[in-house]
Order: C-alpha cells, then sequence, then structure tokens
C-alpha cells in the first residue's frame, strides 16, 4: 500500500495533491482528509473510517464519548455527521458520485454510514461548489459577536441549504425569542455545573488541549474546571455570547433515531460552510439539550412543539482569525 505524503497539519491540504495516478483506496483515503476537519462536540472528533477499495465506512470512536454531556450519544452522532456532509462534498469535488447507506446501523454498535463511491465521467454540478473550499476555512468561534445584523439574503440562503425529509430549521431574531433562549442557556449552565462529574469531564477534555490551548494553559484549565471556577463565570460568558448573536436557531427532525441525528449532522455541517461562505460564524449550543429540564423549554419555544429539536446554534458575525482547533492525523483515525 502506498503512503500517502502527511501535510504540516490537516488543515493545510493540497487540493492539486490529490492521487489521480494511484489506487482506488489512496484516493479515498484522500477524500477522508476532508472529513477530518468537521466540527465534533467539545472537538473530541469521535470517528474512525474503514477504507476498502470503492467503500468507506464511518464509525463511532467509542473511546471518544463524552458519557456525562452526552450520555445519549445525540452529539456522537451529529458529529459524525458532519464529517459525513465534508466526504460527500469533497467526494463531488474530485468527480465522484456516492451513494451511502447502512446509517446508522442498529445492528453494529459503532457503524454509522458506509458510503460507495463511483467515478463519474462527466464532473457534476458540484465541481466548483464553494464549500469545497470553505472545509478549509471554517472554524468555531466561542467568543462573542460584533452584534452586525445577519443580512436577509444571508438567512434566506441558509434557510435554502438542502433540508432532508423529516428536517425542519428554525431561526429566532426577536428578542423576546432571543431572551428566553438566554435564559435557557443559564439554567442548562447552572444545572450542568452543579454536578461534580460534568466539571470533571469537561475539565479532562480540556487538559488534553482539545481545544488548542498550549499544554500549560490546558493543565491549568482542567484543575480550574474541575475544582475552582465558579459557575457563574460560566454562564456570564454564554451571557454575553447569547447576547451578542443577532440569529439563534434550531434544527429539528420528526423523530430522534440515530438516522434523524446522523442528517441532522450533515445538515449542521452544510449551514456552517454556506455560513463560512457568506463571512458569519456559527457555534452550536449544545447544553440546551443536556437537561431534560431545558430541553422540553426549549421544544415548547418552537412553532411546532410536535417536531425533536437535535442541534441548537447560534448565528453572527466575528472578527476573522486564521486560528483552527487541533486535528488527529488521518493514520489515527483509519481502521485496519
Amino acid at each position: 500500500m502506498d503512503v500517502l505524503p502527511q501535510p504540516p497539519s490537516p488543515w493545510e491540504i493540497d487540493p492539486t495533491a490529490f492521487p489521480r495516478e494511484g489506487s482506488e483506496a489512496d484516493r479515498l483515503r484522500f477524500l477522508l482528509r476532508y472529513a477530518l476537519l468537521a466540527p465534533s462536540t467539545r472537538n473530541t472528533q469521535p470517528w474512525q473510517f474503514r477504507v476498502s477499495h470503492t467503500e468507506v465506512e464511518l464509525h463511532l470512536d467509542m473511546a471518544r464519548w463524552q458519557r456525562v454531556a452526552d450520555a445519549d450519544q445525540r452529539e456522537m452522532y451529529i458529529s459524525v455527521g458532519c464529517a459525513l456532509e465534508n466526504l460527500l462534498v469533497a467526494a463531488a469535488h474530485y468527480g465522484y458520485r456516492t451513494a451511502a447507506d447502512g446509517i446508522a446501523s442498529n445492528r453494529h454498535p459503532t457503524l454509522v454510514a458506509r458510503v460507495r463511491f463511483m467515478p463519474h465521467d462527466v464532473p457534476p454540478p458540484s465541481v466548483g461548489d464553494p464549500r469545497f473550499e470553505a472545509m478549509r476555512r471554517r472554524r468555531t468561534e466561542h467568543g462573542v459577536y460584533d452584534g452586525t445584523p445577519v443580512a436577509a439574503e444571508d438567512l434566506t440562503a441558509l434557510s435554502e441549504v438542502s433540508l432532508e425529509p423529516g428536517q425542519r430549521l428554525d431561526w429566532i431574531t426577536d428578542d423576546a425569542g432571543r431572551h428566553a433562549v438566554d435564559e435557557l442557556v443559564m439554567r442548562a449552565d447552572a444545572l450542568l455545573l452543579s454536578r461534580p462529574d460534568y466539571r470533571h469531564e469537561l475539565g479532562e477534555l480540556i487538559g488534553t488541549g482539545a481545544f488548542g490551548a498550549p499544554w500549560l494553559i490546558a493543565t491549568v484549565g482542567r484543575f480550574a474546571v474541575s475544582y475552582l471556577m465558579p459557575a457563574a463565570s460560566f454562564a456570564k460568558a454564554d451571557h454575553k455570547a447569547i447576547t451578542s448573536s443577532p440569529v439563534l436557531g434550531v434544527i429539528s427532525a420528526h423523530t430522534g433515531t440515530r438516522e434523524a441525528q446522523v442528517r441532522a449532522g450533515q445538515l449542521l455541517e452544510r449551514l456552517y460552510l454556506e455560513g463560512t461562505v457568506r463571512g458569519l460564524s456559527l457555534q452550536p449550543v449544545s447544553q440546551l439539550l443536556q437537561t431534560d429540564e431545558t430541553r422540553e423549554a426549549l421544544t415548547a419555544l418552537l412553532p411546532d412543539p410536535a417536531w425533536v429539536p437535535l442541534q441548537p446554534l447560534r448565528l453572527g458575525h466575528a472578527k476573522p482569525h486564521d486560528s483552527h482547533t487541533p486535528r488527529r492525523a488521518l493514520d489515527e483515525v483509519l481502521l485496519p
């Protein structure tokens, strides 16, 4: 098996280095470099991949499961859905038709999706899709936004990303709705941070440097989150972030099945990429669904409470910068 040269950083992919003269497996492994750039809950990157001649399997990496914050694994499946969407966008760019099956199979403990790749003689319409380049520029802004309103045409474009049957995307732009969500976020923070196991899990993750902090800062941060930092400090930061966001959104589905969660992740990544193209920042607001109380209250805020909220988010403009959170190398996530 030929070994592809690794770029200096997983974010530094040379699109012209696609190994057209290599084996089909080499080409699929190259496409996976784009899947690695997907967002994930707490940057856990809870995915693994198995490559065969014309297929790629996407699996959960159970070692990266946040068992307290994501007890039902909803965020894991959404994260793998984001990686799946990146893989499909990259495949289309390089002239592949794809077919996915085995989505969130109940017959396998970790299999999320199996994608078949078929070379296409004529480049499909998605070649030249600006979302392809956006994958390498996409990032999550955790701080405050600058307060600039989101233009109506941008919100319309985001609303028109490919919604699949059984999916719904609701925007909250009015002051009353945004205030209600802000109060729910504060309540979620208070409930979650009152739990020592939640603090310990978050602190351990910070200590690994998952958010990009240098070793010493990450180590101090882990200790502070686990033992010292008052909940009010978290709540204050989240309050500033939410109130600076001109738009809040919720991805919902008819059901909360594993397949619906994967497809919600694909939709989330489409929103990320379209937002990146348009100079917008996006951040999931996952704590709203991590307690029964705030999940039920958020559902009641939506236009149709019969739908199941799967991913809240906030949208706005942030100061541009080029930093990215760390990513695992391809060799770390390939299964034999």
